[in-house]
Formats: structure tokens, C-alpha cells, sequence
């Protein structure tokens, strides 16, 4: 149903489809939020911003997925996006959850 209406209505608006995802995280279905994401961009071609960025690290954190939560480190900084401290904060979140001391210590280093 959630497509329909995106569709529809915002085909353009990454902070609508950036809520949708940050719905479906917050209500443990993860999974749904990364498909949601991955139809935004190839499906629909909308660039994802800091908010769709920081939702999709909350994803892989509670996914527990350490390689695409890495992926989409990379995508942040490619995008300009870097070390925001709302990045900084969900970077720091992801790499604790998914037990990766490493890049904890360098992401907070950084910030």
C-alpha cells in the first residue's frame, strides 16, 4: 500500500520516503525498510539525504548487518554527508551494535 501512495503522490520527496523507512525500522521490520530504500533509488531515482542515510544506519544496526551498515558509511561520505553529527551519532550506534570496535574508535575519533 505504501507504494501506491508514494507513487502517487510524492514521487520526488525523499523525506516522505525517508519516514516510511524510519517507520518500518521502528517497528522491527528492518527487512522492509531496506527493501522500501532500495525502490526508492532504483526504482523511483530519488538521491537519499542525511535523514534517509541516518534511518537506513539504524536499520543495519538492528539488522545486525556490519557489511551493508560499512556500505552505507561509504554512500554518506560519498554524498557529503560525512561526519554530520547526526551521521557521527548513527555510526557510532551501528558500529556497537554490530560488535566492530575498530570503526567505533575511528568514527569517534572523528567526530
Amino acid at each position: 500500500m505504501h507504494r501506491k501512495c508514494l507513487m502517487k503522490c510524492v514521487k520526488k520527496m525523499c523525506i516522505s520516503w525517508s519516514v516510511i523507512i524510519s517507520g518500518y525500522v521502528q517497528n522491527e521490520e528492518a527487512q522492509v525498510g531496506l527493501q522500501v530504500f532500495k525502490e526508492m533509488v532504483f526504482e523511483v531515482g530519488i538521491e537519499p539525504d542525511g535523514i534517509t542515510m541516518v534511518g537506513l544506519l539504524k536499520t543495519f544496526a538492528s539488522l545486525g548487518d556490519l557489511n551493508i551498515g560499512r556500505m552505507v558509511h561509504g554512500l554518506g561520505i560519498s554524498r557529503g554527508f560525512g561526519f554530520e553529527v547526526y551521521m557521527g551519532n548513527s555510526l557510532i550506534d551501528m558500529y556497537s551494535k554490530c560488535n566492530d570496535a575498530k570503526y567505533l574508535g575511528g568514527t569517534f575519533e572523528c567526530l
